[in-house]
């Protein structure tokens, strides 16, 4: 047994592939391109969500997302990115619910 130089998780001697964190940690296989971390989803929905707010509607669901998806980033160990994205995403939410709010707060007191 040997631990793997990203995740620190015991692994077989002869492993060339982590099996946690699917990272190399033999020789590289020629002809295998490097594995580039993918961007969340749930990030991506959370921004698109806080972007297009759907008057209240999609800032609670940017918010949402956003949070989901920096748990998951964080727990991935290096293999999800976009955490910018989720970030963005809980920004545009908490302003998309503080206009929605302000508008209401508007409507009750006018005449």
């Amino acid at each position: 047994m040997r631990t793997c130089p990203k995740c620190r998780q015991l692994i077989q001697e002869a492993a060339a592939l982590c099996r946690y964190c699917r990272a190399w940690v033999g020789p590289v296989p020629a002809g295998t391109l490097a594995r580039h971390p993918e961007a969340s989803g749930k990030a991506i929905v959370s921004l698109v969500m806080g972007v297009t707010w759907f008057w209240g509607i999609g800032s609670v669901l940017a918010l949402i997302f956003g949070f989901l998806a920096r748990g998951e980033i964080d727990h991935s160990q290096g293999a999800l990115t976009g955490g910018g994205l989720a970030t963005a995403g809980i920004i545009l939410g908490f302003l998309g619910l503080g206009l929605v709010a302000g508008l209401a707060a508007l409507l009750a007191l006018a005449p």
